[in-house]
């Protein structure tokens, strides 16, 4: 009967894991977390280029749509 206990508590943490990997992938997959890159990255280099959220946005857009994004 054990088995069965323990097997049972830990579905609900499978299931987060899941859909926390989910909400994870769909941030990538949709851009956005290609943006919070680019906001951290002007942050982390002393503010000295001072974009806005709307010219990061449109250079990330840019990037993400032009040209072709294949490693190989």
């Amino acid at each position: 009967m054990a088995a069965g206990v323990c097997g049972a508590e830990s579905r609900p943490v499978r299931v987060m894991g899941i859909v926390a990997l989910g909400c994870a992938l769909a941030k990538e997959l949709s851009g956005e977390a290609q943006m919070a890159r680019a906001h951290e990255q002007v942050y982390a280099c002393n503010h000295q280029d001072a974009r806005t959220a709307e010219q990061i946005y449109v250079e990330t857009a840019e990037k993400r749509f032009k040209g072709v994004n294949r490693c190989c």
